[in-house]
């Protein structure tokens, strides 16, 4: 069957009416082009050669027939109602929908879909992007960290694949020019995979994030790359029975993980743990865990208030975003709570002046604050193909100005255990420190960032960037990934170099 150019022709034509939509679908007749002289029919393999005489009766003109495929067909259909839908002069009809409805349950479109999704679960994607922005939609993984295009599809299936999402997390299918948030669950084998939605309109189209939720946190803190003194500091803290811990480092770097790790630890008959999060990423066993609703008034500062009733042990903050939050959770800590949160800093010693500026009385901080870590995700290399290579002089003196000593590096290569991506999973890389006696002086007199870290590392704090050539040295990664993930997000810090 000769492939008819689509461009050509308008879904509705001027002056004329399109073929009622059950019509469309059971004989796969659909009017292209219609004038007062002629009239262009496109016809698939199931239309009937009876039902071609009714049209020719029917129109009382002229008409050509012409051949296509039931792919073109649903191709042709989901790319014009979507551009009917985006059309702000143009009201949406009940056609319309019941139309994109039926193109979003049509069995290739619920395979792609499902392929999408059950794909990103395989490769371990932590997130799936699929964007359209004219003729083409491109879809991306994003694994360990970094966003990778897997595969590209017309653009004009696009409508139908996003309908299908949008009925399967229960949101709007018309609704193209406002962003929607929904949720999906997918069923892979015994096992059920949680999908966060997230849809904005972009030009030209729609971008689709689909946030890939575990049902149960994975990783010890070994496992996640915490070496044994950090460990050891780590798990001091956590016997404490009151005071205040703090994660910080941007979106993306792991601190939900590492919170979930260190309250598995904690975990025993003894002790009532309560989360309050947003979004519920990870179930971990033995922890009460409530997921803000800020669209009912169920804020951070709101849900702590109720959490603080329940007579909890340990309280797990997901983000200390406001003023209210931050001193309702430093009052709980200074009332016999342990608190775990996190905060959005670019490293340890600049948390103390960010709960200053927050509001937050410096004696209440040098009272209740126990310890903070700052970390960044860096790659890790695939032991598989791993190679072993001679550090360049340039290397070998960046190495040693940080007082590492090592004359040769490890570089991915790329084979069939990681994908050809030469990197298998990703680690932290940390910098840690508790408070003492010393550091309170400097909070009571708020101390800037440039003396508190200064007093740090004369304490023995290992930086970022020292945790992390540090690991490069020991073959887990690889010095591109310390630049991309810790020295260029520092530029400008006095331990920023670049090689």
């Amino acid at each position: 069957m000769k492939p008819m150019n689509m461009k050509d022709y308008a879904l509705i034509p001027e002056g004329s009416s399109q073929y009622p939509i059950e019509f469309i679908e059971a004989r796969g007749f659909i009017k292209l082009r219609e004038d007062e002289n002629l009239v262009e029919i496109g016809f698939t393999e199931k239309s009937e050669e009876a039902v071609k005489d009714s049209l020719r009766i029917f129109h009382k003109k002229p008409v050509v027939f012409i051949p296509m495929d039931a792919a073109e067909l649903s191709a042709f259909l989901g790319n014009k109602l979507g551009e009917a839908a985006g059309d702000e002069k143009k009201d949406v009809t009940t056609d319309d929908r019941v139309l994109l409805d039926k193109l979003a349950n049509d069995a290739p479109i619920i395979n792609l879909v499902n392929s999408i999704c059950i794909d990103g679960i395989r490769y371990g994607a932590s997130d799936i992007h699929l964007e359209s922005a004219g003729e083409e939609l491109r879809i991306r993984y994003r694994q360990d960290g970094v966003l990778r295009t897997v595969k590209k599809v017309e653009g004009s299936r696009f409508p139908a694949i996003s309908s299908r999402i949008k009925i399967m997390a229960n949101l709007n299918i018309l609704e193209r020019r406002q962003p929607q948030d929904g949720r999906i669950t997918v069923k892979l084998g015994d096992d059920q995979v949680d999908f966060r939605v997230s849809i904005v309109p972009i030009a030209g189209g729609e971008s689709i994030v689909l946030r890939i939720l575990g049902k149960k946190a994975s990783g010890s803190l070994e496992e996640l790359g915490f070496n044994g003194i950090q460990l050891g500091v780590l798990r001091q803290l956590l016997r404490v029975p009151y005071g205040l811990i703090l994660l910080t480092g941007p979106t993306g770097s792991g601190k939900t993980t590492t919170l979930n790790a260190m309250l598995r630890e904690l975990v025993s008959d003894s002790l009532k743990i309560i989360t309050i999060e947003d979004p519920v990423e990870f179930m971990v066993e033995g922890v009460n865990q409530i997921q803000i609703n800020e669209q009912i008034g169920l804020s951070f500062d709101v849900l702590l208030r109720r959490v603080l009733r329940q007579d909890p042990n340990v309280i797990m903050i997901g983000e200390i975003r406001d003023s209210a939050t931050a001193e309702i959770a430093l009052r709980a800590a200074l009332t016999g709570h342990l608190v775990l949160s996190t905060l959005h800093t670019n490293d340890t010693a600049s948390v103390i002046p960010r709960l200053i500026n927050m509001g937050i009385e410096p004696y209440l901080i040098a009272s209740v604050l126990q310890g903070a870590a700052a970390q960044r995700l860096v790659r890790r290399i695939c032991p598989q193909c791993a190679e072993e290579r001679q550090a360049t002089p340039e290397e070998l003196r960046f190495l040693k100005a940080v007082g590492i000593n090592a004359e040769k590096v490890y570089q991915e290569r790329g084979c069939p255990a990681c994908g050809h991506t030469g990197f298998s999973g990703r680690i932290v890389a940390v910098e840690l420190f508790t408070t003492g006696s010393g550091l309170e002086e400097l909070i009571l007199n708020r101390a800037n960032v440039s003396v508190l870290s200064a007093y740090l590392r004369k304490c023995g704090m290992r930086t970022l960037l020292e945790d992390g050539l540090e690991k490069t040295a020991l073959g887990i990664t690889i010095l591109g990934e310390v630049e991309r993930e810790i020295i260029l997000p520092l530029e400008g810090n006095s331990n920023a170099k670049t090689f």
